[in-house]
């Protein structure tokens, strides 16, 4: 029997045949005009998934200008095609990693997934799949996955991250996933047996009793994940309050195929700038969010407001460059730079004709650190429209700094805050949260972070403001728990998650 362990990406059990999937880049022969077929094959392809976001954006991508210069450009230097396309791979990874938002940053997978697309088209790869198929590729394609999903048993790579969009897939279809792990070609077609629930590995040519046991715990795992399907339409019940469930998302396609939820506690708006040569218009921007209401029936969605600047660098706004963006001017700081004034104010505008037309949105906005930025914003945006729609949406603001934490209550503009725990306990710890040197001191039960927790919470019910988190800390069934014992109704994370912490908080609230 040989094991092959990787790093999880998503819980599962999973026997299937072994399926390699790489481009072949032994024939690197191609011509321009052999790769601007292989790309209009692939959009009249990705175009016939018609409500589909993420396939339908693949064929946006398809047609990028940039993207096609560029691969134009190094075609005629190199006469290489593979080379060309894996140029602008590194020339995106490469703006990606300026990137502090873990999230945002993770997009690059989208970028690799055009990439190597591309060069399996060229390959002129059949890829048929049969029932109970365990993918492996070097760097998970999600169109794929998505053309395959009902054969698709596991997934396995060699690259690969928590937040990618097939991980986020992956996760919602409770299909097991590993990665970090190299596969040896001789494989291909073997029977394996995938455990991502304690061992993280994958087996093959296992001895009996072996797949005893492993047969044994596929039973247990699906029996769990049947309670656990069970758990999504559970209401959660504390001294006569249910308790509401929101998911966090940041893109279009996550809201094809989420369901069952209280609405979108945190709606993330950067994706609909980036992969972009130009900002999108007021049209644009309000056929996304439409599209996005739509397909969670207009329940109630929480819009963040674009939390752009600093670090997440937009080339066509020419933003301005920082040496500490954590402290530097983004988010609300930089919605006086005309540019971005424009977005904003397109963005604000789309959301109030949508909810004239029916449509549930919030409205947001991030690192705030005074209420002279709160009431900045809220006459300068909201008020304005307004007075123009005659309606008024509910306005609100992230709570990410100790000193709105401390603040918050005095503003009479706010309707609802939303205590991002993430961005809180950075600040309030002074620990960068993305450096493993210090990692050990980045904790949200650390007794200053609680603290402020508290006070947070009892000044929102003192005042009656409206308060829900949707840090990462939500999705930790523990913290959860504490949260709603303090008085919190309202909880968002990431779709995922929810089962699991309803599960919990129904034993033991």
């Amino acid at each position: 029997m040989k094991k092959f362990e990787g790093n999880l990406l998503s819980k599962g059990i999973a026997k299937g045949k072994l399926k390699i999937i790489e481009a072949n880049s032994k024939n690197c022969d191609y011509s321009f005009e052999d790769f601007e077929k292989a790309v209009d094959e692939l959009k009249v392809k990705y175009e016939k998934y018609e409500d589909d976001y993420l396939m339908q954006s693949r064929a946006l991508m398809l047609e990028d200008e940039e993207f096609l210069n560029f691969i134009k450009d190094k075609f005629d230097k190199t006469k290489n095609i593979f080379k060309s396309l894996d140029a602008y791979y590194d020339y995106a990874k490469e703006l990606f990693s300026q990137l502090d938002d873990d999230y945002l940053k993770e997009r690059i997978h989208d970028i690799k997934d055009l990439v190597e697309s591309v060069k399996l088209k060229l390959s002129n790869e059949d890829i048929e799949l049969g029932e109970n198929t365990i993918l492996y590729m070097e760097d998970m394609s999600a169109s794929l996955f998505i053309e395959n999903r009902d054969k698709i048993a596991g997934l396995l790579t060699k690259k690969g991250s928590y937040s990618s969009h097939v991980a986020i897939l992956a996760r919602t279809f409770k299909i097991p996933m590993l990665t970090n792990i190299d596969v040896e070609n001789n494989l291909d077609g073997k029977e394996i047996y995938l455990d991502a629930l304690e061992e993280n590995s994958f087996y093959v040519e296992p001895d009996d009793e072996f797949i005893k046991k492993f047969k044994e715990k596929e039973i247990s795992y699906n029996k769990m994940v049947k309670e656990l399907e069970e758990f999504k339409n559970k209401k959660i019940i504390y001294k006569n309050n249910e308790i509401k469930f929101k998911a966090n998302i940041g893109s279009v396609e996550e809201s094809e195929i989420i369901e069952e939820i209280d609405g979108i506690g945190l709606l993330r708006t950067e994706f609909i700038l980036f992969d972009r040569e130009k900002a999108p218009d007021y049209k644009e921007q309000k056929e996304i969010y439409q599209t996005i209401s739509n397909n969670l029936g207009k329940k109630e969605i929480v819009l963040r407001t674009f939390d752009i600047g600093g670090d997440k660098q937009i080339d066509y706004l020419k933003l301005p460059k920082e040496k500490n963006p954590f402290l530097g001017k983004r988010g609300v700081r930089l919605y006086e730079e005309e540019k971005v004034h424009k977005l904003v104010e397109d963005q604000i505008e789309s959301l109030f004709e949508l909810s004239k037309e029916g449509h549930n949105f919030k409205i947001m906005i991030p690192m705030v650190s005074n209420n002279r930025e709160v009431n900045r914003f809220f006459e300068e945006f909201i008020k304005p429209k307004q007075e123009k729609y005659n309606i008024k949406i509910p306005f609100g603001i992230m709570v990410e700094t100790p000193s709105m934490a401390l603040s918050f209550d005095k503003n009479t503009n706010i309707d609802f805050i939303s205590v991002g725990t993430n961005d809180l306990t950075q600040y309030t710890l002074a620990v960068d949260r993305t450096n493993d040197e210090i990692s050990d001191l980045y904790d949200y039960f650390d007794e200053g972070v609680m603290e402020l927790i508290d006070i947070i919470i009892k000044k929102a019910i003192n005042k009656g403001i409206d308060v829900s988190f949707c840090g990462e800390s939500a999705a930790i069934p523990e913290m959860a728990k504490l949260l709603i014992e303090k008085g919190v109704k309202t909880l968002s994370m990431s779709y995922s998650n929810i089962p699991e912490v309803k599960k919990y908080l129904y034993h033991n609230l």
